[in-house]
């Protein structure tokens, strides 16, 4: 009986000198093939309702396009913000201005070469004034432009133009951090 437990012992040991450290395991884990998203084509209620499903969580929405160099040097900022609010206290809405039949020519290996992590929707209709009438964003149709709002709909900042990891990070801070409006009694 001795034998094998000393046998078992040195298998054992064997193994676990062949196994990978927690480290290694980690970078393991990290070095795994990216996996595409999902992407997908949108209408105008659509990103109502998904905006609306957003409720009741800080909420970014992006406006962006594959064409738009600002938008393309925005996006490993908006992939590593993505990245790191893993809690379900951020919703996060991306929606590409991007022609819908160039999903596979464009969209697709655009996402796949900045390897980003967040769901892609693509918008079937990028007009401004029809995007200003469905959401009231005040919007003035320049990409990129980053909403933050807050869990009850509240807007509380708009970046035109390219943003961050550092803004958009100290915005969604300050907003946390910030005591929740009182509501107030109509007489």
């Amino acid at each position: 009986m001795k034998r094998h437990f000393g046998a078992i012992a040195a298998i054992a040991v064997a193994l676990s000198a062949c196994s990978p450290s927690n480290n290694q395991r980690d970078s393991l884990i990290d070095s795994e093939p990216f996996q595409t998203p999902p992407i997908a084509t949108i209408s105008l209620e659509g990103m109502r309702e998904l905006i609306e499903a957003g409720r009741g969580s800080f909420l970014v929405v992006n406006l962006w396009a594959t064409w738009c160099p600002p938008c393309v040097s925005e996006m490993p900022a908006l992939a590593k913000f993505y990245r790191n609010q893993n809690d379900g206290e951020v919703t996060f809405l991306s929606f590409s201005a991007d022609e819908t039949d160039t999903i596979d020519e464009l969209v697709k290996p655009f996402i796949n070469s900045y390897e980003i992590p967040f769901p892609v929707w693509v918008m079937k209709s990028a007009e401004r004034e029809e995007l200003n009438a469905a959401f009231e964003f005040g919007w003035d149709g320049l990409f990129p432009t980053t909403f933050l709002f807050t869990p009850s709909g509240a807007l509380v900042q708009r970046w035109e133009g390219e943003v961050t990891f550092e803004a958009l990070s100290e915005a969604l801070m300050e907003a946390q951090s910030a005591p929740a409006p009182q509501e107030t009694a109509l007489n």
